[in-house]
């Protein structure tokens, strides 16, 4: 299922309200998509801070299609940025791909996990 940036505002206003009714402090994230789809991502961050404040914690990205460039946009850049997904099979060293636990130990010094 698609879905435009006005209903993902929609969503993320009604998930807020349910969240915050019910006492849960959980972050609600935006977008969660490419790093070439970042004008999207604006747009929908835009429309939930006039909808909702300050009650999107930030915008997720897959570090991968386009470049982080692409996240230089002041409605992207004044919440927190979280990488949710990232392959980095093409920079990993031969070494660290000779093993899963290898390959996960260099993941984690590598790659930023949260702010």
């Amino acid at each position: 299922m698609a879905m435009t940036e006005d209903m993902q505002s929609l969503l993320a206003a009604d998930l807020c309200r349910l969240l915050r009714s019910n006492g849960l402090p959980t972050r609600i994230l935006a977008h969660d998509h490419n790093y070439a789809h970042a004008p999207a991502a604006a747009l929908t961050l835009r429309m939930a801070r006039e909808r909702l404040g300050g009650c999107v914690d930030g915008s997720a990205w897959h570090a991968y299609e386009g470049t982080p460039d692409n996240l230089e946009h002041d409605e992207i850049m004044r919440l927190p940025i979280y990488i949710t997904e990232q392959t980095a099979h093409s920079s990993r060293p031969r070494h660290a791909c000779s093993s899963a636990p290898s390959a996960a130990a260099w993941s984690v010094a590598n790659v930023t996990l949260g702010p």
